[in-house]
Formats: structure tokens, sequence, C-alpha cells
């Protein structure tokens, strides 16, 4: 029998070798498409606007890219079945809020999320957040976060925890998307 010996740095490389081989894919999502869904021609400066996209995801066979916008009083944003063709939605806000800031949105465990900061009705800046989720990208539940606005710029999931940062120090974390601390 004979023994064959491999210097270590050869053997890392045999296994490293499968990783690195794999080619990555990607998809291009025309936003060009969604520019004259939610475009602000004819609108005045201070009117309800769409002011750009906050994010886009994918999952569930289904992209959904969510509206940035001001002074609304409903949230919006589109879905795709390819990037490329694109149907709007809106859903009214809860209450009298009118829309301030709105995050990024993820595809986490099964479901899309994102999250809302909205100024008074009145135009103060006294408002609330809350945290919106959906598995289909066309039905959403909203739910109160916290009865300030703290304008949340970043969030993930584990199988069992949401965990929420916001720009001002604040943080939040759910294990239901229902109830936050």
């Amino acid at each position: 029998m004979k023994i064959f010996r491999f210097p270590h740095f050869c053997l890392l490389a045999l296994l490293a070798l499968p990783v690195f081989a794999q080619t990555p894919t990607f998809t291009v999502v025309d936003t060009t498409a969604l520019n004259p869904i939610f475009g602000n021609a004819g609108k005045a400066v201070l009117a309800p606007q769409a002011v750009g996209f906050a994010g886009v995801a994918y999952g569930n066979n289904q992209f959904v890219a969510v509206v940035a916008s001001t002074s609304e009083t409903v949230v919006r944003w589109a879905t795709s079945p390819d990037g490329t063709t694109w149907t709007p939605h809106s859903q009214p806000l809860p209450a009298t809020y009118t829309t301030f800031q709105t995050s990024k949105v993820h595809f986490l465990n099964g479901k899309f999320i994102f999250f809302t900061g909205f100024g008074g009705g009145d135009g103060s800046v006294g408002g609330s957040t809350w945290c919106y989720f959906s598995e289909d990208g066309l039905t959403w539940t909203a739910n109160m976060v916290t009865n300030i606005r703290i304008n949340v710029v970043e969030f993930d999931a584990s199988p069992t925890l949401y965990v929420a940062a916001a720009s001002n120090g604040n943080q939040v974390a759910s294990t239901d998307l229902i109830t936050w601390v």
C-alpha cells in the first residue's frame, strides 16, 4: 500500500474549489418602467408625491418595489413577476397620518417586510412607526412598532427574531412582526 502525502495547501485548495466554481446569476430590474407609474409629472412641489424608491426585494416568485413618498395618505408599492412589467398598488395609512419616511424592503423568513415613519396628519413632525409585512407582496398587514417616528434604516432576521435599527439610535425587536420591544 502506497501512501500519498499532499502539502496542506493542496488539500485546502481542493476543498475550496467547488465554492469558487459557482457562477452567480443576476436579474436586471427595469426601474425605468416604474418611473411613469409613480412619476411626479404635473405635481406641485409640496403636493403628495413619490420621491423615489426605498428598495426592491424578490421572493415567492415576485419582485416588490416600495416607494418613498412624502405627505401622502397611502403607502405605495409595485409588483412584478419578471422585473420588467410592473403593477402599481396602494393602501390607505392607518389613522390620520401622512407618509414621511420608508425603509428598504427585504424578503425574510418567507415575508416581504418594510417600515414606515408617519408624520402627523397636520404636517407636524410627530407621528409613529409601523411595520408592514406580506407573503405575496399584494396584501399587507400593518402593525404599530412605536408611537414615535424612529426612521428605520436597516433590519434583518434570524428564524425566530426580527431586529430593526433606526437613524436616531433606536433599536426594536419582535418575534412575530406584531409586538415590538
